[in-house]
């Protein structure tokens, strides 16, 4: 991994999805993305973003069917 990049916060990932337009992103709905906390279970991840902002679910770490598309960046 490059040096400051990391899976976002489930906060984070909310905070961007809703200002998606005025930064620029795009992709931020209609896939799931991986966040780094929240799941609240061992080798679980909060996913996010598959048909809204809030949209989320929970899946297991080690699913070879998921993939990271976006990681946050450490200033």
């Amino acid at each position: 991994m490059q040096d400051g990049l990391r899976l976002c916060t489930w906060g984070e990932y909310i905070a961007a999805c809703n200002r998606r337009i005025a930064l620029g992103l795009v992709g931020m709905v209609g896939n799931w993305e991986w966040t780094n906390n929240s799941a609240n279970e061992d080798l679980s991840v909060r996913i996010v973003g598959n048909t809204s902002c809030t949209v989320s679910g929970t899946r297991t770490a080690t699913d070879a069917t998921q993939t990271v598309s976006r990681c946050c960046y450490t200033r």
